[in-house]
């Protein structure tokens, strides 16, 4: 009588042997998958928000150039002779210029005791929020 050993067995994969190898697959490339869509959902938040920081930016350094201006209007005026999209007047401290779906809020605050005028610029894009810049600069000089 022969002895067959397990080393000499050439049976192949059972079929049970195949499906767990192909769930095990599976399941590892589904968490990869999720890693992946996950980073890209977090590059797009990203670069959303360093565009509309640039924006915000942009309109600070256009503020700092006519900071010269002796008054608020006067500011917001000057501002508007530089830009294809004026700023309209929301409230008495609040301006609003709008590109497409970007609202870009001009808070110009009371000066304070220092003579310095607080700056708030808003850029919101879809009606959220991606970025504000707060400065203080003394109008007129």
């Amino acid at each position: 009588m022969k002895k067959t050993s397990l080393i000499n067995q050439d049976c192949g994969l059972t079929l049970i042997e195949v499906i767990a190898s192909i769930v095990l697959i599976s399941v590892i490339l589904l968490s990869f998958m999720g890693m992946f869509l996950q980073t890209s959902k977090t590059t797009a938040t990203s670069d959303d928000i360093v565009n509309a920081t640039y924006i915000a930016q942009k309109e600070m350094e256009s503020i700092y150039k006519y900071r010269t201006a002796l008054t608020r209007e006067a500011l917001i005026d000057e501002l508007n002779k530089q830009s294809t999209i004026p700023y309209v007047a929301t409230n008495e401290d609040t301006w609003l210029k709008q590109d497409n779906t970007i609202l870009i809020y001009l808070t110009l605050k009371k000066p304070d005791d220092l003579g310095l005028t607080p700056i708030i610029i808003k850029v919101l894009e879809s009606g959220k929020e991606k970025s504000k810049i707060e400065n203080r600069y003394k109008l007129g000089g």
